[in-house]
C-alpha cells in the first residue's frame, strides 16, 4: 500500500541561447558551420486556411525568436535548449511505475523513471516516508543559464543531467516527519545548481508549527490543517511595513493601524487581509516598475521580503521608506472606492473568491460571467488554505480543487476527500456546484468503491 503526492520544484530546466546564422543560411558552432534542422507544422484552422510554420531547429533547439523577430539580438536568434523536449523521455512508464508500485523502494525506482518534470514527490507506505525529486536537472559547462548566452562557442552548452538520486532525496528521516509547499529541497550547499528563483517555506513553516510536539494526530486533524488559513510571512513583513506607516489620522494610518497586533490570520470575514495584500503587492509592483521590471513574475513573496531587508533597500533606492507609504496610500485609496472610507468595514472575502470558470463557455465575452462559480475563501497565496491570486494579486483562481487525507489503516473507510466545485462536469446541473460551500468551509467526505445511490449517469463518447 502505497499514497504519493507531488509539488512543484521551481527548477530551472530551460536555457536560451544566442545563435549566429550564417550569410549562406546556416549557423556558427564551435565546429564550424552547420545547418538548422527543420520541421514543417500544419495547424488546421476551423474556416479558414491551414497555418503552415517551418520550424528551425539548432543544435540547441527550436528557434523561438522566428515567432517573434524583433525579439532577437540584431544578428542573432534565440534558441530554447528545455530537459523535457530531450530524447529517452520515460515519464509516462515512470508514472505507469508509479501507480503499481507497493513499497517506498518501488516508488523511488519510479521516481528516477519519470524523466519530466522536476517535482517534489512525497511518498509514504504503512512503515516509511520518503522524499524524491524526479526529472533531470541540466549540468552547464559554466553560468546557470539565468540570461540568454552566446551558442556559438560552446562555452555555455549543457554536458548532461543530474537525476535520480543526484537530486535532493529523504527518507525516513529523525523528525518522522516531511513537509513541503514547493520551497527549496536541498541546503545552498547542494552540489547541483537547482535554480536562483526558489520559493519560500511559508507554508512548510506553518505545517511543522501544526505538527511540532503532536501525536497520534487522526484523518480529522490532517483534513484542518488543509485550511488552515494562519501566514508565516505576516511576521516577517509586518514589523517593516509599520515601521514606515504614517501617524497623520489619514485613511493609510488607520488602515495601517488595523494590522497592528494583527496574528497573521487570513480570515475572510477581516478587514485585515486585505489591507495587509493591497499594500504589499502595490509595494512590489512599485518596486518592479522602478526597477524597469513590471513582466517579472518570479516569487513574489521571497523577493519583497529580501528587498524590506538592509541588503534588498538598494531596490528602493537606499531606503524603502517612502515607496511603503506611496503603495500604502495608493492601496487603500483604491480599496475606498470600491468598499468606503472605513477601513474596519472592508472584508476579506469581498475580493479574495476562489473562482471556477468553465473552460470554454468561461471566455465568451458576455457569458463568462455566468459560465462559473465563485466563492469567499479564507486564505492567500502563502497559507495551507491556498489561495493564489491573479493579476489583481486579491482574487483567488489558483488553488487545491481537490484536497484528500489518506488512511492507509482504512484507506476506502477512513480517507477523506474533497472537491469542488461539483460532482457534475455539466455546467447546467444542479449538481455542477454542489460541493462548493462544503469546500470552502473546509468540508470533506468518504468516497467509497461502490455509489450509495446513483441520480444520473454521464457517458462520454471520443469522437
Amino acid at each position: 500500500m502505497l499514497a504519493w503526492t507531488f509539488t512543484n520544484t521551481g527548477a530551472d530546466t530551460e536555457d536560451v541561447f544566442k545563435e549566429t546564422p550564417l550569410p549562406d543560411g546556416r549557423y556558427q558552432t564551435p565546429d564550424g558551420p552547420r545547418a538548422f534542422a527543420t520541421r514543417r507544422e500544419v495547424i488546421h484552422v476551423r474556416g479558414k486556411p491551414d497555418v503552415v510554420l517551418i520550424v528551425r531547429i539548432s543544435r540547441h533547439g527550436p528557434i523561438i525568436s522566428d515567432a517573434a523577430p524583433e525579439k532577437a539580438p540584431k544578428g542573432q536568434v534565440l534558441a530554447i535548449e528545455a530537459a523535457d523536449l530531450e530524447p529517452n523521455d520515460t515519464a509516462a512508464a515512470g508514472i505507469f511505475a508509479l501507480d503499481q508500485a507497493q513499497t517506498i523502494e518501488q516508488a523511488q525506482q519510479a521516481a528516477q523513471a519519470i524523466t519530466a518534470p522536476v517535482q517534489n514527490m512525497l511518498v509514504a507506505d504503512r512503515s516509511h516516508i520518503a522524499l524524491f525529486t524526479t526529472g533531470r536537472i541540466p549540468v552547464r559547462k559554466s553560468g546557470d543559464g539565468e540570461a540568454p548566452v552566446d551558442g556559438a562557442d560552446g562555452a555555455h552548452d549543457w554536458k548532461g543531467y543530474a537525476a535520480g538520486l543526484q537530486l535532493p532525496h529523504y527518507q525516513d528521516p529523525a523528525s518522522g516527519q516531511l513537509v513541503n509547499g514547493n520551497e527549496r529541497t536541498a541546503p545552498a550547499s547542494f552540489p547541483v545548481y537547482l535554480g536562483g528563483d526558489s520559493y519560500g517555506d511559508w507554508r512548510a513553516r506553518r505545517m511543522k508549527q501544526l505538527l511540532a510536539g503532536r501525536s497520534g494526530l487522526t484523518v480529522a486533524d490532517f483534513t484542518r490543517m488543509q485550511v488552515d488559513d494562519v501566514s508565516t510571512l505576516v511576521p516577517v513583513l509586518l514589523p517593516r511595513l509599520l515601521a514606515a506607516a504614517p501617524h497623520d489620522g489619514s485613511l493609510g494610518a488607520r488602515a495601517a493601524g488595523l494590522l497592528r497586533g494583527w496574528d497573521g490570520t487570513m480570515d475572510k470575514s477581516t478587514p485585515q487581509p486585505l489591507v495587509f495584500n493591497a499594500w504589499v503587492h502595490a509595494f512590489h509592483a512599485a518596486v518592479l516598475a522602478r526597477a524597469g521590471a513590471a513582466d517579472w513574475t518570479g516569487p513574489w513573496a521571497e523577493f519583497t521580503a529580501f528587498v524590506l531587508t538592509p541588503a534588498g533597500a538598494s531596490w528602493c533606492g537606499g531606503n524603502c521608506d517612502a515607496m511603503l507609504r506611496t503603495a500604502l496610500a495608493n492601496s487603500v485609496q483604491s480599496l475606498a472606492t470600491h468598499f468606503g472610507d472605513d477601513p474596519s468595514a472592508w472584508r476579506w472575502g469581498n475580493v479574495h473568491q476562489a473562482q471556477f470558470f468553465h473552460p470554454v463557455l468561461g471566455l465568451i465575452p458576455g457569458l463568462g460571467d455566468f459560465a462559473g462559480f465563485s466563492v469567499p475563501v479564507n486564505g492567500d497565496d502563502e497559507t495551507l488554505f491556498r489561495g493564489g491570486s491573479g493579476d489583481d494579486r486579491l482574487t483567488s483562481n489558483h488553488g487545491p480543487a481537490y484536497r484528500g487525507v489518506y488512511d492507509l489503516a482504512d484507506l476506502d473507510d477512513g480517507s477523506r476527500f474533497a472537491l469542488v466545485p461539483g460532482e457534475s462536469g455539466n455546467l447546467f446541473s444542479r449538481h455542477a456546484g454542489d460541493l462548493l460551500a462544503g469546500w470552502s468551509r473546509g468540508d470533506a467526505f468518504a468516497l467509497g468503491r461502490a455509489p450509495g445511490r446513483v441520480e444520473q449517469t454521464i457517458v462520454m463518447t471520443p469522437p
